[in-house]
């Protein structure tokens, strides 16, 4: 039996919940008994100082994977008590102080980290950056999958889109800024993302808008599923991605995989990719210089044409191949 540790909802459309589902659904397509435990709590650090009676559900010997976001947050001693029964695993989809300011989370996750059996990440500079802080010769990379999607419909450059949670690190704030400047052009952008992660931000994202005179250029679609998603990709012309920091960054790869270009800053879903289909911007760039860049992807129609041939060429790993992989790494009961 392999036991899949959630840090909430398995069903939360996030990458990382996407990418734990995705995986059980290949492992279990391979006969493999996977049963997932979901294990509710304000993640990384939650207030409860004990989580042995739900980890007791695991019989001794199970091979068990654990979220690096929920394993960090387990006390050392919860940690040590399940690692002296059972073989442990644990997915690193993001470096916990990258994600936001938690004074001494990396010190932890190093520590938890080093009482699991072994890890992997889902992005390449994920796994070299946690190598280097553990010390350690093994990287581990095993990135998502991705569903190859093309459409064969015009697509109209001037509709942009963009696709994550509203949340700071997101960068909507920069991109808003970005396009009051450019009213003078034809363009419209679709917001896709929940607003109630962070509901403060959300308000203050949709007054910001409003104050910068850009209301009646926004969609805001909320949270889709992955058909509308989808659908909503094959009808625009530019995916936008101003975050801040992105360990990897499903969404890019799902763009170029459905034939979109994106403009987007340094993500792990990017790390080594050359393409014209990709058009790169530091996290650090100001929102005058995102206005630049959007505005020559608005104003010249051949590199438009030329960014949209390079993505319907650009090939990616499916999730059966990734999940394989993954098989592969692990001890897998009966492997």
């Amino acid at each position: 039996m392999v036991w899949w540790i959630s840090p909430g909802d398995p069903a939360r459309r996030t990458g990382g919940f996407l990418y734990n589902a995705r995986m059980v659904e290949v492992l279990r397509g391979h006969n493999h008994e996977v049963r997932v435990l979901r294990m509710d709590a304000d993640w990384p650090l939650p207030a409860e100082a004990s989580f042995a009676e739900q980890l007791g559900q695991i019989p001794d010997g199970d091979l068990v994977v654990a979220d690096g976001l929920m394993w960090t947050g387990l006390s050392a001693a919860d940690r040590e008590t399940l690692t002296d029964r059972c073989p442990v695993w644990v997915v690193v989809h993001s470096p916990l102080d990258m994600e936001g300011s938690r004074p001494k989370i990396a010190t932890r996750e190093r520590e938890a980290l080093r009482q699991a059996a072994g890890w992997w990440a889902t992005s390449r500079p994920t796994a070299d950056l946690m190598a280097t802080r553990l010390s350690s010769s093994e990287a581990h990379c095993i990135c998502p999958g991705t569903e190859a999607t093309p459409s064969s419909d015009p697509r109209p450059a001037s509709r942009l889109l963009t696709v994550a949670h509203l949340i700071p690190r997101k960068g909507h704030d920069c991109l808003l800024d970005a396009l009051a400047s450019l009213r003078d052009l034809d363009w419209d952008l679709s917001i896709v993302g929940s607003d109630t992660v962070d509901q403060d931000w959300s308000d203050a994202l949709r007054t910001r808008a409003a104050s910068l005179g850009l209301s009646d250029r926004l969609s805001w679609l909320g949270t889709l599923d992955g058909a509308s998603l989808q659908s909503t990709m094959a009808a625009h012309g530019l995916l936008v991605h101003p975050a801040r920091y992105e360990a990897y960054g499903m969404v890019l790869t799902e763009a170029l995989a459905s034939g979109l270009p994106v403009l987007s800053t340094e993500a792990g879903a990017l790390y080594g990719l050359r393409s014209e289909a990709i058009m790169h911007l530091p996290a650090t760039r100001s929102a005058s210089e995102w206005s630049a860049a959007i505005r020559d992807w608005l104003t010249d129609e051949a590199r438009q044409a030329r960014a949209t041939s390079a993505a319907a060429a650009l090939t990616w790993p499916s999730w059966e191949e990734q999940g394989r992989a993954l098989a592969t790494l692990l001890p897998m009961p009966g492997v």
